[in-house]
């Protein structure tokens, strides 16, 4: 049962996160999008913005966010596209603690995940953030001119190229790091090589722009 009330700290949250990872482990579906549908519940409220944005293990909530996305039981284009945006930044917030190589591992294959279940659904703000920045003084430079002129999805696919390429020797060693029916969705990012000669730098410092915008509005709501 869903409490009626929930508290400002990230803890509140906390019980329904570990929840949701701990079904998904377990094969349950249908449980899965019960336990989904009570965490949404609780950051569906005013002032829960910061509840994502003061949560610190933004991988596993970037997992529960991952997982609306694939499992969606409620078929609402509005709430796919926060479901893919607050994962985006959860999992982008989560790149900058990122120390090891199992952490970026982590990275990687969560912000893949959020591109393939939640590419479309990203669509909005990153064409709004890019139409924004083009005319922007200081901010027109962040982006190339392919990125202005290819909008989100060709973002998107920059950002897949970028995650498929740090997991390529994880995959390698573990095929089951990539499940059968993403392998292919997998192989064509890896070998989108129009991005080759993009640096790994330049990529990050696009979605941390993207994520301390989508995060500055969690802050605001």
């Amino acid at each position: 049962m869903i409490p009626n009330y929930f508290s400002s700290s990230h803890q509140s949250i906390k019980p329904y996160v570990d929840a949701a990872i701990s079904t998904f482990e377990e094969g349950n579906i249908p449980l899965l999008q019960q336990k989904l549908y009570e965490l949404y519940s609780l950051l569906n409220k005013r002032g829960s913005g910061k509840l994502i944005t003061g949560y610190p293990q933004k991988d596993r909530l970037c997992e529960c966010f991952c997982m609306c996305l694939e499992y969606d039981w409620m078929n609402d284009s509005d709430l796919r596209e926060v479901w893919a945006e607050d994962g985006f930044y959860c999992i982008v917030e989560y790149l900058k603690t990122a120390n090891t190589r199992q952490d970026y591992v982590a990275f990687a294959l969560d912000l893949f995940l959020i591109c393939t279940y939640g590419g479309r659904d990203l669509r909005t703000k990153f064409n709004d953030v890019l139409r924004k920045a083009k005319f922007h003084p200081f901010d027109s430079s962040r982006f190339t001119e392919k990125e202005y002129m290819g909008g989100a999805d060709y973002l998107v696919r920059e950002f897949k190229f970028f995650c498929a390429t740090i997991l390529t020797p994880a995959v390698k060693q573990y095929p089951q790091i990539i499940s059968e029916r993403l392998r292919g969705e997998y192989d064509r990012a890896r070998t989108d090589f129009e991005f080759a000669t993009v640096g790994p730098d330049d990529i990050m410092q696009k979605m941390y722009f993207l994520s301390a915008i989508i995060g500055s509005i969690l802050d605001d709501m």
